[in-house]
């Protein structure tokens, strides 16, 4: 639960930035757009708390925020901050203010730390119970009032249903639980209007019957479920409390749009009355659950009332503000929905990228990289071989087999290993096409805190195992199988970890040994099937060359999604081999299909 609450916690901060920022742009646009496009707007605080982290862009606001930490661990600190205190009886007076205030706050801190995730469960907890009772009560009570609205208004509800184009089947009932006009029911939608409303002229009640059925027409109803769906989750958070009382508020101000657009000039005079006369009659319960309807705070009805009043001029500029609306959310979208660009990320790929320009062979690099000298090391080989690294996941490995310090310079002999991993038939499996052990000399400079920064980078020729390198072969006979067998254990042991870390079980295969042998019997490889899939690299189909040239399947990440391409083979019907190839997204829906038949030589595409 502590891991879930930490992740709520992150969603809903994030979610207050985008929050802030939305209420500000709206600030700068209050009249220049029209209340539809105030509305839309929210959306992108809405994708924001379904889905938190985009994809990682340059414009993100997200790179100028600070990242918020998750393995802050108040207890931990609190034990320790306990055993560093170990006073001697006389000293004790001395330290007894400042070490009292440190440990109680570190105490506090502790104890805030595990108790909040079950203070927010509790409080989730009973605000679904309460939103499960207050509809429950409802539904029952709404039992005891069978009896539909009189024929009088329903003759008014069929013309105003002719007039929003809404042909679905939805009752009036009236009743005295709710006094306030409002939308009820998802699947079954009925109108709740009180017997108070019959003493409306026939005009008000047009009014309020177009303007429930504007919320229908609009799905308010779904949106405003929607939104107590998420407050229910971020319950603690008071941004989020009120960006959604302020949807709520730009709902009801386009439901009056909508109503408007279809009224003539004169009558928008009369639609403003009817808001006010309906307020001055009618009230909200308190424990009723949260409904759409006509009557609001008094606060947003003024706006309204200004709303209605600048109808003619929305209207005279709405290619402008469909112009001002788009931009703006597409904006906002790209700013406020995708992700900062990580500073350092647990994929080797992107320290590779991130680190190349420092190791380039005997050029002189200022970046420093991590101490101790193995790290160096590593950082160096991940570099060197990032060319070569055309899988999911990429691994060095090394041994260092002597090291020669001089004048602050560190020339370090080694032997390493580097492999590059892939999903293949549900193995994790070394792809690397290339030699991948090799020795080499490292040199490189130390600073005075003990950072090393790369100087020169040398590899040896090699033929038939021999060394040619002079600085190598004092260092060791040039045969490199002795070494094989360590280096391999270190690769698989990274790539062990790494499916640990993406919460994958499956099988390493090295390039070497039993294992890999395995593998190639699971290939089952045909050959008029290879000549098909070597047409589509001569044609440079980069898309299905990517399909395996065996019956089996291999893995992708494509924009942040994994891809599984599958090749299978069948007969068709007139007894010819049909080979299909797959392309399929992580939840299981088929984003590319092509399939070809296997006439003689000539595969033909059927799909």
């Amino acid at each position: 639960m502590d891991a879930i609450f930490k992740l709520i916690l992150t969603i809903s901060l994030y979610a207050s930035v985008v929050g802030i920022i939305i209420l500000l742009v709206k600030m700068i646009l209050r009249n220049k757009i029209n209340p539809k496009w105030h509305y839309i707007i929210w959306i992108v605080l809405i994708l924001k708390l379904f889905i938190p982290f985009g994809p990682k862009s340059p414009v993100s606001l997200f790179n100028t925020v600070q990242q918020i930490p998750q393995q802050t661990n108040f207890n931990q600190m609190y034990l320790e901050h306990q055993q560093s205190i170990a006073p001697i009886e006389e000293e004790k007076t001395k330290i007894i203010n400042t070490t009292a205030i440190q440990d109680s706050s570190l105490y506090l801190a502790a104890k805030a730390e595990t108790a909040a995730p079950y203070i927010w469960f509790t409080g989730a907890v009973l605000m679904l119970g309460w939103l499960i009772y207050t509809n429950y009560t409802l539904q029952r009570k709404m039992k005891k009032f069978p009896d539909l609205a009189p024929e009088s208004i329903n003759q008014i509800f069929v013309e105003c249903k002719e007039k929003m184009k809404v042909k679905k089947d939805i009752d009036i009932v009236i009743q005295n639980v709710i006094s306030t006009p409002a939308l009820f029911g998802i699947f079954k939608p009925r109108i709740l209007i009180s017997p108070n409303i019959l003493k409306l002229s026939k005009k008000e009640v047009s009014y309020v019957l177009l303007h429930e059925l504007a919320h229908y027409k609009r799905k308010d109803l779904i949106v405003n479920y929607l939104l107590l769906l998420l407050q229910l989750v971020h319950w603690f958070n008071p941004v989020i409390w009120y960006c959604f009382k302020r949807i709520r508020h730009d709902m009801e101000l386009a439901t009056d749009e909508k109503v408007l657009t279809l009224l003539e000039s004169g009558e928008r005079k009369e639609y403003g009355n009817a808001l006010l006369s309906i307020l001055a009659s009618f009230n909200i319960s308190k424990l009723a659950p949260r409904l759409v309807g006509m009557v609001d705070d008094k606060k947003n009805i003024e706006k309204r009332i200004k709303v209605i009043k600048m109808m003619d001029f929305f209207k005279s500029r709405q290619k402008t503000i469909l112009i001002i609306g788009v931009i703006c959310v597409v904006m906002l979208s790209g700013i406020l929905l995708t992700g900062a660009i990580a500073k350092s990320e647990p994929n080797m790929e992107h320290a590779i990228n991130t680190l190349q320009p420092m190791v380039t062979a005997n050029i002189q690099s200022n970046i420093p990289t991590q101490s101790p000298i193995d790290e160096a090391i590593g950082v160096t080989i991940k570099s060197q071989t990032k060319n070569y690294a055309n899988g999911e996941f990429s691994t060095e490995a090394h041994i260092l087999l002597d090291t020669e310090e001089k004048d602050g310079v560190t020339k370090a002999y080694v032997v390493a290993g580097f492999a590059t991993f892939q999903f293949e038939n549900g193995m994790f499996v070394n792809v690397c096409n290339v030699v991948s052990f090799f020795s080499a000399v490292i040199t490189f400079s130390k600073n005075e805190n003990g950072e090393y920064s790369l100087v020169d980078y040398k590899m040896p020729n090699t033929t038939g195992g021999s060394i040619k390198l002079d600085d190598l072969n004092k260092k060791w006979s040039g045969d490199l199988n002795r070494y094989i067998a360590d280096l391999t254990k270190q690769q698989e042991a990274q790539a062990n970890q790494y499916l640990q870390s993406i919460g994958r079980t499956a099988k390493v295969v090295s390039s070497e040994g039993v294992a890999m042998e395995e593998f190639e019997r699971i290939q089952e490889k045909s050959e008029a099937l290879y000549n098909l899939c070597n047409m589509f690299f001569i044609d440079g189909d980069t898309v299905r060359d990517k399909y395996p040239r065996w019956i089996g399947s291999k893995e992708f990440i494509e924009s942040g999604i994994r891809y599984t391409y599958e090749t299978s083979k069948s007969k068709t019907t007139d007894g010819y081999d049909l080979v299909t190839f797959k392309k399929i997204k992580e939840d299981g829906t088929i984003a590319n299909e092509y399939q070809y038949k296997m006439v003689g030589d000539e595969p033909q595409l059927v799909k």
